[in-house]
């Protein structure tokens, strides 16, 4: 098999894609829900939430790659 042969295309890329998307939700979710049952520091918890943020938008972006 050639290396032409083994890359992902068409259907195998949008697996792929849509399992690196839903990878960075459940970070996310799970993210979320952690600052909702622990007590946390405020400055730490603005912290948390602008990462939570970012992932957001990242994983935003990917969506719009999928399409």
């Amino acid at each position: 098999m050639t290396a032409i042969q083994s890359s992902p295309r068409g259907v195998d890329l949008v697996a792929i894609r849509l399992g690196i998307l839903l990878q960075r939700w459940g970070r996310e979710r799970a993210g979320r829900r952690a600052l909702d049952a622990e007590p946390v520091d405020p400055r730490d918890r603005r912290m948390l939430l602008a990462e939570l943020e970012a992932a957001r938008a990242q994983r935003e972006a990917w969506i719009s790659r999928i399409r």
